[in-house]
């Protein structure tokens, strides 16, 4: 993404206290600590949100949870059932949670780093200074979970030594800093967080990328390399292993959504098998561990009861998409039946193997590319292979016409001929 799509995003972030309007209602974010609920909550929220909202609720790309359809006369009654259970934040002033962990980062083995702990202390100095409401640090320390899809402002990765890495967000990727041993971790991290947050004031930019690099200088060892690249992305379904004869049974909201039922189910699917914890998941899904084998095939299949997707070759997965009209007032398009449609139609070959589908431009739920993207606007659908939201299309038609072509389709050049009819790409209107 480019600095000049920034104006698209909201300036804040919504909570209970203060929820954001929406095209189907007031919207209340849920922010809870690394991202879990115990079975209590789980079921506190599914009753809030058929009583004070319209029983939907989304389950957010940073492992938050979204209530749909809240009104202004049950705005009391919502923060009312979830101060009861502890998920009221203390003000109405963002970042209300500024970490995203893996859901599985505490499950730890061989030495390894507790991510929440790790995530804790991010927090604890966060509290202490003034940050952007979307600021985000990604403690990315899990490689059976890794958090590459996310574009945080800073990233925290472990060193081949047992160090900590702390990078920084550039326009074009990420810069380094020298290693930091976990115990001087806290002290690091607290004065990079104080010094960010005068920058960005003075910069008047809302993200660390937006900085100019000689604002970072003093943060990074330009000659230090990163951690190494990862192949892969983080699970969407399937059972995980955790070794010592443990599994994580990870499940995926079907495009991101669930409902007040849905959510009570997997609460009782997590008690049955004796757990304390439902984690949300920062690919939009449910996270039941651990596990012991005995009991994880079950969770899993009780996962998939409940109507959330279990099977990793499901092409619901290939899609993500965001609520669309008319939950969301900038939609064009009712994206969760189109995305419905696509996934019935895709083709079995690898390509797309990623599919973005968003009901306008703004391409909330991803920014970056995927290996199609398709933008819902007044007069059709703009199509964007190999690329994201902000790049400009090739061509622009009707969904029909869309699948109809991706369907005989052998890969992105294919199908933009296909779709161009072999004429050169128009070029992208920009405003």
């Amino acid at each position: 993404m480019n600095a000049a799509a920034d104006p698209l995003a909201r300036g804040w972030c919504p909570g209970i206290l203060r929820p954001m309007e929406s095209g189907d209602g007031l919207l209340a974010r849920l922010h809870p600590p690394h991202g879990v609920l115990s079975p209590e909550q789980a079921l506190a929220v599914s009753e809030a949100s058929r009583a004070c909202g319209n029983g939907v609720l989304d389950i957010t790309g940073h492992a938050n949870l979204q209530i749909r359809g809240v009104r202004e006369a049950t705005r009391a009654e919502l923060e009312a059932r979830l101060g009861r259970v502890g998920l009221v934040e203390p003000s109405p002033r963002a970042p209300f949670r500024v970490t995203v962990i893996s859901p599985i980062a505490d499950l730890v083995s061989d030495g390894g780093l507790d991510g929440r702990a790790l995530a804790d202390t991010v927090e604890r100095a966060a509290r202490k200074v003034e940050l952007p409401a979307k600021f985000l640090v990604a403690i990315d320390c899990d490689d059976r979970f890794p958090l590459d899809h996310l574009a945080p402002d800073i990233r925290v990765r472990t060193a081949a030594t047992g160090h900590l890495l702390i990078g920084l967000a550039r326009q074009n990727g990420v810069v380094w800093g020298a290693p930091v041993s976990p115990a001087a971790f806290e002290e690091t991290i607290g004065a990079l967080l104080e010094r960010l947050g005068r920058l960005l004031r003075a910069n008047n930019v809302r993200r660390v990328r937006l900085l100019p690099h000689t604002e970072l200088e003093p943060f990074v060892d330009q000659g230090q390399p990163g951690p190494a690249t990862r192949s892969g992305h983080p699970p969407r379904a399937g059972l995980v292993p955790l070794g010592t004869a443990r599994f994580a049974a990870i499940a995926a909201a079907p495009f991101g959504q669930i409902t007040a039922d849905m959510l009570a189910a997997a609460a009782d699917v997590a008690q049955e098998a004796g757990l304390p914890e439902l984690r949300l998941a920062p690919n939009r899904g449910l996270v039941l561990a651990p596990l012991a084998p005995e009991k994880a095939s079950t969770a899993l299949h009780g996962l998939a009861a409940c109507g959330l997707v279990n099977d990793p070759a499901d092409p619901r997965l290939r899609i993500v998409t965001c609520p669309g009209a008319p939950a969301c007032a900038s939609g064009h398009a009712e994206t969760h039946d189109l995305a419905a449609r696509l996934a019935r139609h895709l083709p079995a070959r690898p390509w797309p193997a990623s599919v973005h589908l968003s009901g306008c431009r703004k391409g909330c739920v991803r920014r970056g590319a995927s290996d199609l993207t398709l933008v819902a606007g007044e007069t059709g659908v703009d199509i964007i292979p190999d690329g994201g939201p902000f790049d400009a299309p090739v061509a622009q038609a009707d969904f029909d016409v869309i699948v109809q072509h991706l369907e005989g389709a052998d890969g992105a050049a294919d199908f933009a001929h296909q779709i161009t009819g072999g004429r050169a790409p128009r070029c992208a209107t920009t405003t």
